[in-house]
């Protein structure tokens, strides 16, 4: 094609469509954590690290690299993919774009009939990837879920490093409950992640033992929404106490050991984020028994903000909250429901 060729701007840039989409077509595995996705390799540093270190709003498209500091609009990650820097050489930069994404050239004076056309030839194409993008995410969702029930199976019940590390910080009790503690090869203490019904594994999350980082992983492609325990009607059925709610696997083996022996049901999440989704999931059929939660507040900004939300969805199904009576309180100094038991803070002292 002609490099004098002319493209619209704007028709290139409606093209990409979804940022998940554009990533998609453009051959960039990312991983979305809420409202983000975010990716291990960087388009204009070309550095990879095993943490992710690109961050891209899965809204808007914008993104940007922590190690390097580039960032942009998604049209400029893009072209960055596509090997050309719409800071140095836009109209080429639009070009490799354009001819990625099925777009044609303009030739002289497009009237508002071609336009329409050519619109309506943008949308189908548009709706042929995306439906393909999601048929691939359906497949590979599937296929990640069966892997996440074998590698759940196939985990050890005992293991002498792992449960050293759990009894250091506290949790020796969870030693030989393969219910709800296994083991990876080198001892790692891994939970299954159920879905919010608690009819099967869709996730191992694993807590790596230090100084391994990130802390806490899970399989790839698998949901990271779901909860860490089994929040059944049947669940429910077999406890009388609150549903304790907590955030991270440490918290929530923590919890188990703290509250299981007095009758509670204990979930959590792999990540703050999905607390409210949990807190919604259960609380219509508590409010239907006349049960409450217990919030445990993992003592920061993202915490705070995901206890909050759970206690709305709470409140909004109906069950009853009292901040004195359904709100544990770790002693300040603890950051998290693990401190507190180590520490032995704030109301967890009644409890061991």
């Amino acid at each position: 094609m002609s490099a004098s060729a002319r493209y619209d701007l704007s028709e290139v840039k409606a093209a990409l469509g979804s940022p998940a989409g554009a990533l998609e077509s453009v051959g960039v595995k990312a991983r979305r954590t809420g409202s983000q996705l975010r990716m291990a390799t960087c388009v204009a540093c070309g550095e990879r690290s095993r943490a992710d270190t690109v961050a891209m709003s899965s809204e808007s498209g914008a993104w940007k690299c922590h190690r390097c500091g580039a960032g942009g609009s998604l049209f400029d990650f893009v072209a960055l993919r596509e090997g050309a820097d719409p800071k140095r050489d836009l109209p080429a930069a639009v070009r490799a774009v354009a001819e990625r994404f099925g777009v044609g050239p303009v030739s002289g004076e497009v009237n508002e009939a071609e336009r329409r056309q050519r619109r309506h030839q943008l949308e189908q194409r548009q709706a042929q990837r995306q439906r393909a993008a999601e048929e691939q995410r359906v497949q590979e969702m599937e296929s990640a879920i069966a892997r996440a029930d074998e590698t759940w199976a196939g985990l050890a019940h005992r293991h002498e490093a792992g449960e050293s590390y759990l009894a250091g910080r506290g949790l020796g009790a969870l030693a030989g409950r393969a219910d709800t503690v296994r083991f990876n090869a080198i001892g790692a203490p891994c939970v299954a992640l159920y879905s919010f019904d608690g009819g099967h594994v869709v996730n191992v999350v694993t807590r790596q033992l230090p100084p391994r980082e990130p802390k806490v992983i899970g399989m790839k492609g698998a949901p990271t929404a779901g909860t860490l325990g089994q929040a059944s009607a049947f669940d429910l059925d077999i406890t009388s106490g609150h549903v304790v709610l907590v955030e991270g696997v440490a918290d929530w083996l923590t919890a188990v050991v703290l509250f299981e022996r007095f009758g509670h049901l204990v979930v959590g999440a792999h990540g703050a984020g999905n607390l409210p989704k949990i807190a919604k999931a259960i609380a219509p059929e508590l409010a239907q028994r006349g049960r409450r939660f217990l919030f445990v507040p993992h003592e920061d900004m993202a915490g705070e903000r995901a206890m909050e939300g759970s206690i709305d969805a709470a409140i909004a199904a109906g069950v009853a909250f009292d901040p004195e009576l359904d709100m544990l309180n770790l002693g300040g100094a603890a950051k998290d429901l693990n401190d507190a038991l180590r520490m032995e803070a704030g109301d967890v002292r009644d409890l061991i």
